[in-house]
This record gives C-alpha cells, sequence and structure tokens, in this order.
C-alpha cells in the first residue's frame, strides 16, 4: 500500500521547465530594441488657436492643464490675436486642456502633435 501511494504521488510531481536568466547587457550599448521603438519621454505639441473679434479686445487668462490639473502653459493673451505655442509634455499624456475665459476645450494629443482649433467658446444646439 505505501509503495502505491509513493507511486501516485511521484506519478503526480510536476516538472517545471527550466528557466534561464536573460542575458543583461553590460552598457546602455548593448541594449538592442525594435526599430519602432521610441525612446522619448516627452513629445511638442504646437497648439495654434485663432483668435476671435469682438466688441471689444481684452486681454484674458489661457490656460494649458493635462486632466489632472498639472499646467504646461499660462499666460495672458487678447481675445483677438491668434494664439500660437509650442510646449512639452509627457509622451504618455492623452489629453490635453486649453481654458481661455469661457472657453475650455480637451483635445486628444496621443495621436497628434498639432493642435488647430480656436478661442471661440462651445454653445450648445439650439432646437
Amino acid at each position: 500500500m505505501l509503495s502505491l501511494t509513493s507511486l501516485t504521488l511521484a506519478a503526480c510531481k510536476k516538472t517545471e521547465p527550466e528557466i534561464k536568466d536573460p542575458v543583461r547587457p553590460e552598457n546602455l550599448n548593448e541594449v538592442v530594441a525594435s526599430d519602432y521603438f521610441d525612446w522619448s519621454t516627452t513629445k511638442r505639441i504646437t497648439l495654434n488657436l485663432k483668435g476671435f473679434n469682438a466688441s471689444y479686445n481684452s486681454p484674458g487668462l489661457i490656460q494649458v492643464t493635462d486632466e489632472a490639473g498639472v499646467v504646461y502653459y499660462k499666460g495672458m493673451h487678447l481675445n483677438s490675436a491668434d494664439f500660437v505655442q509650442e510646449i512639452t509634455v509627457p509622451s504618455t499624456l492623452k489629453v490635453l486642456n486649453v481654458r481661455f475665459g469661457v472657453m475650455n476645450k480637451s483635445f486628444d494629443v496621443r495621436t497628434t502633435s498639432k493642435i488647430n482649433s480656436n478661442l471661440l467658446p462651445e454653445l450648445p444646439e439650439v432646437e
């Protein structure tokens, strides 16, 4: 009976394949990556926002942030002037928010390096 139990337990023993340690490079020059791998941790985004004419030409605060509220640009700007600014953001950034007065717009920056829009607020559709 004891030998039958030993035989059963021995038959259930799993043999795991031997895992070899990966070859660790001695320095950064020995690291091999795909030609498509992007080593950048930041990217540059160009904002091109068209100004608008109004009965008054007043300065206002323009602010560019991410979803967490991290500020990438903040400054005074005239509503009639075009706003052109290049900013550097983390390459992992997905959405960039632009606020100017009552205008608040969000832009998906995962696949673009240029944002073309205007400083006008979005108005709701009238039925």
